[in-house]
């Protein structure tokens, strides 16, 4: 039989107890370590965070409207052409694209 039925957004949740253990005691120096080192992690992630969340902060933005212009011209130049790129920002290698054989020993 079950505990709680939670009627949720998704629909209906069924809990039920299926078994209990004895709650663990661990002395505090046995673990003294491992929290030391979760929480020095813990804020160190929070000193960067901090730290990008300031540089974007500082961060200057602006858009070159020129050269923003000229390759949305390029673009549609070449979409009116049929071509799917230029190549320039990433250029196509020609002839054989496998990489040298090893030196035989």
């Amino acid at each position: 039989m079950a505990d709680h039925v939670i009627d949720a957004s998704d629909g209906y949740h069924v809990i039920m107890l299926t078994g209990k253990r004895s709650g663990m005691h661990v002395p505090l120096d046995n673990v003294r370590q491992r929290l030391i080192q979760r929480m020095r992690r813990e804020k160190a992630q929070q000193v960067k965070r901090a730290f990008i969340d300031g540089l974007k902060a500082k961060q200057k933005k602006t858009v070159n409207e020129k050269v923003l212009a000229n390759l949305v011209e390029e673009l549609r130049a070449e979409a009116a052409e049929g071509r799917h790129g230029s190549g320039k920002a990433f250029p196509r290698t020609k002839g054989n694209l496998n990489p040298p054989a090893l030196p035989k020993r």
